[in-house]
């Protein structure tokens, strides 16, 4: 049981490394497209302001779903740890 906790302690940990990345890589896309459309004179400063407040509510939701994955190992890697452990404590009732 111990291996599979290994696993996926470190999954966990690559998943979140990952969408952390890929967050920030979009967000600086994002400013740098942003800015080259604002000097072609594209688009306004305003559209541009409410695409980034959209685009923080969908990084804000991606970040919720993300925490809720964890919060599912987690849960998981208890539930293991709880059935692992019922063996000995139906040993020591009996």
């Amino acid at each position: 049981m111990g291996i599979i906790r290994g696993d996926c302690l470190s999954f966990v940990g690559m998943f979140m490394a990952w969408v952390s990345i890929v967050g920030s890589s979009a967000i600086c896309i994002a400013v740098w497209y942003g800015g080259r459309l604002l000097q072609a004179n594209t688009i306004s400063v305003g559209q541009l302001t409410s695409f980034f407040v959209y685009t923080k509510q969908i990084n804000n939701a991606l970040t919720l779903v993300s925490g809720l994955f964890g919060d599912l190992m987690q849960v998981y890697l208890l539930g293991g740890a709880v059935i692992e452990c019922s063996p000995r404590m139906l040993k020591v009732a009996s």
